[in-house]
């Protein structure tokens, strides 16, 4: 039978499909369509979820293998003269909701001639959960260049079960009471639906303008600081992030007001251990010290904020995170994004995704860059992801407005912790 919706899963689904996370890899060579079809074809029994639609019944819904399923429908390619556009086309694709037919995702090929290309995969937060369901990059990016195999293994999709939707109901509920926590994040997602609006479950929002910027900063710079101020990475991090913020809003003619930003951190807890990601994706709130101008004594003041919970030696280290089996970078970030069901108001969502240290490629061409893009999640919300990837973190901010802001005030901030 098919695989009953979570609460937390539901939450995140009746979003609706315009909401997504976005991947962006760039690449130092050409790959084309039909290596990408046949790359997440070898790969994709490992995440098998992507295969898999939503079937909506009268009190419940289910994931089940979509009958029609065809990996070329889900991959296509846009040309490029260069990369130079490639920031509008994802803001482009932030604000277009997934195709309908079939798995909620999508991948876009961008080709820029034979010495750079960029893989776009967008995808339903819901898809992921960082415990039996991962992100379909994870697998497909591999630690050594290897010749694409284009003998993808042959797939018979399960039949749709029989309708009985007074046994999907009690299946739900049961899987349920087994699990607290589950029935906890049930009942946290029905709290977050009615503060979202009820009629949100038939009509989703739509989030507006999804503009993007993007600040790439040397690691070896942001130790230098962290080492320099005794403080984290982390900290230095949420500096450039408030720094940036406070430069946007001010740009945008907004009050300048300290802001509370939702920071999902990965937790250690004995019976997640055994998750794709070895940990729990938990949200923590911090008050950013916006209304102070010395960007030394921002960061100082975040630095006391995180230090608690650094101590209580619950948080699972970047080195840990990074060191993980395959590319574990998008899985963290689409369940980072699925926090946002906790209910409690923000706002900024900020996600830091370490990434691995060593070279990744995509068939036998090398990954050059990975940036994650959170949607907003509501009109006007702000999002900013960091991920790190061999010797560079990227920041990218969504925002409805004035991207490029945002990205100077970061700079501006990294430019004065670097100077001190």
């Amino acid at each position: 039978m098919g695989e009953p919706l979570t609460g937390l899963e539901a939450a995140l689904w009746a979003r609706g499909t315009t909401w997504q996370v976005v991947t962006v890899c760039t690449l130092r060579g050409a790959i084309t369509q039909d290596d990408v079809v046949a790359q997440f074809g070898q790969r994709i029994a490992y995440a098998p979820r992507w295969r898999r639609i939503v079937r909506q019944a009268m009190l419940a819904a289910n994931w089940i293998d979509d009958p029609s399923f065809d990996l070329g429908r889900h991959v296509r390619e846009i040309p490029a003269r260069d990369l130079s556009g490639l920031s509008g086309i994802v803001s482009g694709l932030l604000e277009s909701p997934l195709p309908e037919a079939g798995s909620p995702w999508e991948a876009v090929l961008v080709s820029a001639g034979s010495r750079r290309s960029a893989l776009i995969v967008r995808a339903a937060p819901a898809l992921v959960d960082g415990y039996d369901h991962i992100h379909l990059l994870q697998e497909s990016l591999d630690e050594v260049s290897t010749p694409v195999d284009r003998d993808v293994p042959e797939w018979v999709p399960q039949p749709e079960p029989a309708s009985d939707l007074a046994a999907d109901a009690m299946t739900t509920l049961l899987r349920g009471i087994r699990d607290p926590r589950r029935l906890l994040s049930r009942a946290q997602a029905g709290v977050e639906l009615v503060a979202d609006g009820i009629a949100h479950t038939v009509a989703p929002h739509s989030p507006g303008r999804q503009l993007i910027g993007s600040l790439d900063v040397p690691l070896d710079l942001l130790r230098q600081i962290r080492k320099r101020n005794r403080t984290t990475t982390h900290d230095v991090l949420l500096a450039l992030v408030a720094g940036g913020y406070a430069a946007w809003l001010t740009a945008t003619g907004q009050p300048l007001a300290d802001k509370i930003a939702q920071i999902p951190l990965a937790t250690r807890e004995a019976d997640v251990l055994g998750s794709a990601i070895g940990s729990r994706i938990a949200p923590q709130w911090m008050a950013l010290p916006l209304t102070l101008t010395d960007p030394v004594d921002r960061l100082q003041l975040i630095a006391s904020l995180t230090r608690a919970r650094i101590d209580s030696r619950r948080l699972v280290s970047a080195r840990d995170l990074s060191s993980l089996a395959g590319f574990a970078a998008p899985t963290i970030a689409a369940v980072a994004a699925g926090t946002v069901a906790a209910g409690r108001p923000w706002d900024i969502l900020v996600a830091n995704v370490p990434g691995p240290e060593t070279p990744r490629f995509f068939g036998p061409v090398p990954v050059s860059g990975c940036h994650q893009l959170i949607g907003a999640p509501a009109p006007g919300a702000v999002t900013a992801t960091i991920t790190s990837h061999e010797r560079t973190a990227g920041l990218d901010v969504v925002v409805p407005s004035l991207p490029d802001a945002f990205v100077a005030g970061a700079a501006e901030t990294l430019t004065a912790l670097s100077a001190i």
